[in-house]
């Protein structure tokens, strides 16, 4: 099954973490970001965040399938998700003969302004 982006239709790639609508509390370290792409062919990755009702995103291209911000990044990203929605894209790019979109996954989550006040553990 495909994903329709728009314009364009891409396979899909499947994003393990965060699962889409999760919410965050204010006070969480950044999550390891995960997806599978076992179909699209792509060598690299764009992980994009964007924000409802903001021009802001945040962009990371890596070779591998998982990304984790760095501290100042997250407070970045949870200040502007707060209470508000945040959608991550995942493109899959095929950088084999020229540069091409293959793959896309996309889920949406949301800061919470409530701390959890105690410490939280996940791997």
């Amino acid at each position: 099954m495909s994903v329709i982006d728009d314009r364009y239709e891409y396979l899909p790639i499947r994003i393990a973490n965060p699962l889409d609508g999760a919410l965050f509390p204010i006070d969480i370290a950044s999550p390891i970001i995960e997806w599978k792409d076992a179909d699209s062919g792509a060598l690299l990755w764009l992980a994009r965040i964007t924000f409802e009702g903001k021009e802001r995103a945040v962009n990371c291209l890596t070779s591998g399938t998982s990304w984790t911000t760095d501290r100042k990044t997250w407070e970045l990203i949870k200040e502007h998700s707060l209470n508000g929605r945040a959608v991550l894209s995942v493109f899959g790019i095929d950088t084999e003969d020229s540069i091409t979109i293959t793959g896309m996954g996309r889920v949406s989550f949301v800061t919470s302004g409530d701390s959890v006040g105690a410490p939280i553990l996940y791997l």
